[in-house]
């Protein structure tokens, strides 16, 4: 799962019929989950990576063909938390995480390429 956290405030303006110019977005806070299968931690470790509290790369990828390929690329990934879950009785982790911007525009925390 993925969220903006876009945070939006109303712009007044008297000269506006209901008293409002428009509207802006003012900050994010950008968040992703995922629920990976669990595996021996020999495997993937995610509860070192919690606790090392260290920004990963992350990047995804959906689709095989061209036209029909998704890639989500977060540069600066933290682990909030990791807990066992259940996807449809399958045991997995519940991972959710926060995105932090990398270079100082602040533009840079995902993104999306459609190709």
């Amino acid at each position: 799962q993925f969220a903006l956290g876009n945070k939006i405030a109303a712009r007044p303006s008297m000269a506006a019929t209901h008293g409002v110019k428009g509207f802006q977005i003012t900050d994010r806070t950008p968040t992703v989950s995922f629920n990976p299968e669990m595996d021996l931690e020999a495997t993937k470790d995610f509860f070192d990576e919690l606790d090392d509290n260290e920004a990963l790369a992350a990047v995804v990828n959906v689709g095989a063909t061209n036209g029909n390929i998704v890639e989500a690329s977060f540069p600066k990934l933290t682990y909030d938390n990791v807990s066992p879950g259940d996807r449809d009785g399958i045991r997995a982790y519940e991972i959710p995480c926060h995105i932090a911007r990398s270079d100082a525009a602040g533009n840079d925390e995902f993104s999306i390429v459609h190709t």
